[in-house]
């Protein structure tokens, strides 16, 4: 994992091998797929190679294992397949992890040995939370969003119209809901408090492959475009 600031042209690492090895041991990472970082800079990084997740604290050279079992890739309630993002509730300790291998969001207090819970959903790439622990989740190739209340295993498709393979989703601090679409280069954004199944508005367009999406505390806007292998950064309209 990379930092990059403000006009830098090369970035420095911050969790990893500073050689980029791949390995398995709590100093190293196999195909890291997703990174939150917390407002103690502490970074929650998917090792989806080694079916983990890992919390690095700042200016350490090792992680600790939260969720996941090393190495051991298998359907339970121990560890999981393939993951490409996670939501993390900082508040109450837990991880919500989006286990597309197996059809599933793992709900994952940190440092547990299993999952409190499991959701059931077919073809899940990406997940979010809101203020209130609802959870938000997309299906990619069948293009929705599902919504479920905060501890409930049961959804109900919320948005089925205007997404092309939908990747991630995110609120903005004002609860506004926006959704990656990598089929057609857009960032659709759902209004606060948005009815069933409306359409959003293309707030952006003209990306490849959008993944994932950010916002900074002015609100500026950050889309890892993966078709073009590049963070772009979308200034907050005066």
């Amino acid at each position: 994992v990379q930092v990059w600031h403000p006009n830098a042209t090369v970035g420095t690492t911050v969790a990893g091998d500073p050689n980029g090895v791949a390995g398995w041991t709590n100093g190293k990472m196999y195909y890291p797929t997703f990174v939150y970082v917390d407002s103690s800079v502490n970074m929650y990084i998917i090792d989806n190679g080694n079916s983990r997740v890992l919390l690095w604290s700042p200016g350490t050279s090792v992680g600790t294992t939260i969720a996941g079992t090393t190495g051991i890739n298998v359907n339970s309630t121990s560890s999981f397949g393939q993951a490409w993002t996670m939501a993390v509730d900082t508040s109450n300790s837990r991880i919500y992890l989006a286990d597309l291998w197996y059809n599933r969001i793992m709900v994952w207090p940190f440092f547990a040995n299993d999952s409190s819970y499991i959701i059931p959903l077919s073809d899940i790439v990406g997940v979010t939370i809101d203020i209130g622990g609802n959870v938000y989740a997309t299906t990619h190739h069948l293009n929705t969003v599902t919504r479920f209340p905060a501890g409930s295993t049961s959804g109900t498709v919320i948005i089925s119209s205007g997404l092309s393979l939908p990747w991630a989703l995110r609120f903005d601090q004002y609860g506004n809901l926006y959704v990656a679409n990598t089929g057609s280069g857009t960032i659709v954004m759902f209004c606060a408090g948005f009815a069933a199944n409306s359409t959003g508005s293309i707030v952006v367009s003209g990306l490849n492959q959008p993944v994932d999406i950010a916002f900074d505390s002015q609100m500026n806007m950050y889309v890892c475009e993966y078709g073009n292998h590049r963070v772009v950064k979308l200034a907050k309209l005066p």
